[in-house]
């Protein structure tokens, strides 16, 4: 016995001297160094939120709803959902009323719309939709986007949601005018229906690619088809007199606003510079602002860095602010820090990789929102949490079972997801932290209150080590701290709260997001 209790002793040596010793990465929060000011953080409705809020149970759709838009806290401090400030309404093409002969074969791709084949409005239509509207807004989410990807059918020159293969607009030439009213009178509606505010309609989705397929609702538009509709938009907008204003062009990459390849591309020159002949920038209803995805520039870290540096110049010089309105994790695996195949991934795993990009959005890009692309869906196929922030459950895990209702739970892409959107609300500015910027390992972004009584700081640690690290604040600061509470997300925590002491050094677990909040007096 005294000899297996000598081993254990020399065992528990060995193993600790062995391990490694991390130092503590000091990092500095500087409140007077400032970069871009926050509008949001947000997701969307397609394409599935219309029919869990028509078909699943009630209980489910109200937990659904808070796990995306509550503020609150339960008794332990820990965020009962995450908060989201931006909500993206999808208003759709028709296909849904369509049936089989929208050749669309995923029924949940099909999509509502207010206008009847007759040109009528029905205004019971996307009843599921203004459901989720409806509560986001009884939570505190106060500011809408609406975007279509399809003009509807009654207008499209092939009568379906997706277009012929020919590279051009499926909105028929003499519907330019009709497309914007009915964009129009449908945030009026909603707007009054709900009393919230439209902040922006968009009326094109990433145009450069030629959505053709049968597969949901597209089209395509060349660079001067949608200064055309952007024309007739804003002035639609203000003979209605209007607040919305007109947010294009959702460029399917960051790319396509610098390069000239592609049928929609050098939006930022093509839009915005007046020497370009489809400069719109003189609209009333035109703020500086492009809208772009994060899709396919996503894969390596060079890549990751080089793009949205040169977008976030050029937007510079023409003085652009830009905001990234979708991304989900696509059909490609990542280069850079993620396993060799979605088979192999974690749903951590994911999580974390998004975790990157929203970092790299708003570090090298300085993005002023950042919304997710599909709120909820069935996860079929191996997809995991890669298209979801919500999973719904249905018959099957089918989408064609949707109909019939399920259950949702949440995914680790909300929680994380949550550790920016829960904290930095809008107007919030994004301020300097230093010697955080390693995609691979320790990443640091920081902001501050419109008051200057809360600095949020959010550490990804991506690195499969343990990380700690000391945050100081300038002394004019650091005398007025009153609190400072961290939340984790990680494998196997959601947001949970803790207290920590002013002085106390913060541990960071190994792939994992942890937000700061320190409130002062």
């Amino acid at each position: 016995m005294k000899f297996v209790y000598s081993q254990l002793i020399i065992f528990v040596f060995f193993f600790s001297i062995n391990q490694p010793v991390y130092a503590v990465e000091k990092l500095h929060i500087d409140p007077t160094v400032s970069f871009q000011t926050i509008e949001g953080f947000g997701a969307s409705d397609c394409w599935t939120v219309n029919y869990v809020g028509k078909y699943f149970p009630m209980a489910e759709k109200e937990r659904a709803a808070k796990w995306l838009f509550s503020t609150k806290v339960d008794k332990s401090g820990n965020p009962e959902g995450i908060g989201l400030s931006i909500w993206r309404v999808n208003l759709g093409a028709g296909t849904l009323e369509q049936g089989s002969k929208s050749t669309i074969k995923d029924i949940t791709r099909r999509a509502e719309s207010f206008l009847d084949k007759n040109g009528n409005y029905d205004w019971a239509k996307q009843a599921g939709q203004q459901w989720f509207i409806k509560k986001s807004k009884q939570y505190g989410c106060n500011s809408f986007v609406l975007f279509s990807n399809s003009p509807p059918v009654n207008f499209t020159r092939n009568g379906l949601g997706y277009a012929p293969n020919d590279g051009i607009s499926n909105l028929k030439a003499e519907n330019y005018d009709k497309f914007a009213s009915y964009l129009v009178d449908v945030s009026d509606y909603l707007a009054k229906k709900h009393q919230i505010k439209i902040d922006y309609i968009s009326p094109v989705n990433e145009p450069q690619w030629s959505w053709h397929g049968d597969y949901q609702e597209g089209s395509p538009w060349q660079n001067a088809e949608i200064k055309k509709i952007i024309l007739a938009l804003d002035k639609s907008i203000q003979a209605k007199q209007l607040n919305s204003k007109i947010l294009f062009s959702e460029a399917a990459k960051w790319d396509f606003l610098y390069t000239k390849k592609e049928r929609a591309s050098d939006q930022v020159y093509q839009f915005f510079d007046r020497r370009s002949e489809n400069y719109i920038g003189n609209l009333k209803s035109v703020e500086p602002i492009l809208g772009v995805h994060s899709y396919w520039t996503d894969r390596s870290n060079d890549t990751i860095v080089e793009v949205r540096t040169k977008a976030r110049e050029l937007a510079q010089e023409y003085k652009l602010k830009l905001h990234q309105t979708e991304w989900s994790l696509l059909s490609v695996p990542p280069l850079s820090d993620f396993p060799c195949s979605f088979e192999n991934a974690t749903y951590t795993d994911i999580a974390l990789y998004m975790a990157k990009i929203i970092y790299a959005d708003l570090e090298y890009a300085q993005v002023s929102s950042w919304s997710y692309w599909t709120s909820m869906d069935v996860e079929m196929y191996g997809f995991k949490n890669r298209f979801n922030l919500i999973r719904l459950h249905t018959r099957g895990d089918s989408t064609s079972t949707i109909a019939a209702g399920g259950t949702v739970s949440a995914m680790k892409n909300l929680w994380v997801l949550g550790n920016y959107s829960f904290f930095v609300k809008p107007g919030y500015k994004r301020i300097s932290i230093s010697d955080a910027k390693n995609l691979s390992g320790l990443m640091g972004l920081s902001f501050i209150s419109p008051d200057k009584n809360r600095i949020v700081a959010v550490l990804t640690n991506n690195a499969k080590i343990s990380n700690n690290v000391a945050l100081s604040l300038p002394n004019a600061f650091s005398k007025r701290l009153k609190s400072v509470k961290t939340y984790l997300t990680n494998s196997g925590l959601n947001l949970k709260c803790s207290i920590v002491s002013a002085n106390s050094n913060i541990h960071l677990p190994p792939q994992s997001v942890t937000t700061i909040v320190y409130d002062l007096k």
